[in-house]
């Protein structure tokens, strides 16, 4: 789920070879476009769905950075294990996940949509339904509600050895 790339481009700045991958087809030209001739050579983008088997090889990457997308995949067991799967031995997995008293479940409904419709870019009607409706479907979401210990359980049942958990 690299969006539109600022994460896996600063990570190509700073020397490292980088595979980004996500589901939507319009992010991945948006991070494709923010890549320059210099950066080329280290960063590619590539369209992926966490929600069946990756096309990499076991033991492919020496880092996996996950920043709150597990909880959009049907079955985050199932996709926890491709990416420990395409872990080297020894290698190392960043994991965000959003905390489970974040703002989606601090607020009331109508707070929390005022609160994200406050924070567009630009207000079309279009892009304030689709505040409306994530709202309603964050609020609904189990996945959303992991606990650290959830967690720490699913990482440890998908085979990973839990170093640190931060908040």
């Amino acid at each position: 789920g690299c969006g539109t790339g600022n994460y896996a481009l600063a990570l190509a700045q700073a020397g490292f070879r980088v595979i980004g991958t996500d589901f939507a087809a319009g992010m991945l030209a948006k991070a494709q476009a923010k890549v320059t001739d210099d950066l080329a050579r280290l960063v590619s983008f590539q369209q992926a769905d966490l929600n069946v088997p990756l096309e990499f090889p076991e033991a492919r990457f020496d880092h996996i950075i996950s920043i709150r997308v597990l909880q959009a995949v049907a079955d985050p067991l199932f996709t926890l294990g491709e990416l420990h799967r395409m872990l080297k031995p020894g290698g190392t997995i960043v994991l965000s996940l959003p905390k489970q008293n974040s703002i989606i479940f601090s607020q009331s409904m109508g707070e929390l949509v005022r609160y994200r419709i406050r924070h567009l870019e630009r207000r079309t009607p279009g892009k304030i339904l689709l505040v409306i409706l994530k709202s309603f479907g964050d609020r609904l979401s189990d996945t959303l509600r992991w606990t650290r210990l959830q967690a720490q359980q699913m990482m440890s049942t998908t085979g990973f050895k839990v170093v640190s958990l931060d908040e």
